[in-house]
């Protein structure tokens, strides 16, 4: 069935773009003044202590792709470190004993996709027992390096599951 640009399609956009106007206060007078934020020091107590909500999606990224690198920022305004990510040092084993590869800053931003399947992120969360309930965090490298080489990407050592971005790399 094709939709034609007819009246109930152009509603349906109209209608879409000014929620989504409202939904960012860009419709309507407003009160004029900027909700007061929590203070960094105070400790929420409640649901009103929540100024934002963000919600992300990540398509083929992993969340130490753009998060690894969040505790070095949260350091610099004097937050805690307090995100939980892969720390420094950290290794996985390559795929097909490519060796230990260590996280590291990436230098591009075009990289071999990651796997999105349901048996390679079991494998990524228990290299040695997928089926298992304890987290070993230690097969990222080698899913990635397994399902390039059987896409035909070019990373088939896994490299890219360690990579993280910094802020000057995504400055958001």
């Amino acid at each position: 069935m094709r939709l034609s640009k007819g009246p109930l399609v152009k509603f349906s956009l109209l209608l879409g773009f000014a929620m989504l106007l409202t939904g960012c206060a860009g419709l309507g007078a407003g009160s004029g003044a900027a909700p007061t934020p929590t203070p960094v020091s105070a400790t929420p107590t409640d649901i009103h202590a929540i100024n934002h909500i963000v919600f992300m999606l990540q398509e083929n990224r992993s969340f130490d792709h753009y998060f690894s690198d969040l505790n070095n920022y949260r350091a610099s305004l004097g937050l805690p470190q307090d995100v939980d990510v892969a720390p420094a040092g950290v290794t996985n084993p390559g795929h097909g004993g490519a060796g230990p590869i260590a996280r590291f800053h990436f230098h591009d931003k075009c990289i071999d996709v990651l796997s999105p399947f349901w048996n390679e992120n079991h494998r990524a969360f228990n290299l040695s027992d997928p089926t298992s309930s304890v987290a070993t965090l230690d097969g990222f490298a080698e899913a990635a390096g397994n399902f390039a080489a059987n896409t035909g990407g070019t990373d088939v050592a896994g490299r890219r599951a360690m990579g993280f971005f910094t802020q000057a790399d995504l400055p958001f």
